[in-house]
């Protein structure tokens, strides 16, 4: 319900953050490290809360300018939109089971907020693919400055 899109998406979140109850709803695994090579923040112990609602406070921003764009979005999709927002700084962070890495967003999205895989899998492909198009952006803005 918090990410339904309502006139101010943060306010409950701000109240988690407010209320030290940030780090109880989106839990973190016990263990988990930083992928080499990921962009994103380089340590996520010690609460994201006021990061992730930074980021989710643009997202929304966002939503507002380019309504065009947003008018497309079901309530799912922003549902989805939202919940990525949120779970930006955890990117690029992987626990273990059983001998494999599992993004830390997978954890948080199925573990701590009890959403479906499908929903957890939805995130993580829009955040790898968001991160993926930053980079293919970095990489173009200095070849182009190279060429000048």
């Amino acid at each position: 319900k918090m990410l339904s899109g309502s006139a101010n998406i943060t306010l409950p979140f701000e109240l988690l953050v407010k209320f030290g109850l940030y780090d109880v709803v989106f839990e973190l695994p016990p263990k988990f490290t930083k992928q080499p090579d990921t962009p994103g923040v380089a340590d996520i112990d010690g609460g994201v809360g006021r990061r992730a609602i930074d980021i989710l406070e643009r997202a929304a921003h966002y939503k507002r300018v380019h309504k065009h764009a947003a008018e497309s979005y079901t309530a799912e999709d922003s549902r989805i939109f939202y919940l990525s927002a949120l779970l930006v700084p955890c990117y690029g962070f992987v626990y273990r089971v059983k001998k494999r890495d599992v993004a830390v967003v997978h954890y948080i999205v199925r573990s701590s907020l009890k959403l479906p895989t499908r929903d957890a899998d939805r995130v993580s492909h829009l955040l790898h693919a968001a991160f993926d198009f930053r980079r293919l952006v970095e990489v173009h803005k200095q070849h182009v400055i190279a060429t000048l």
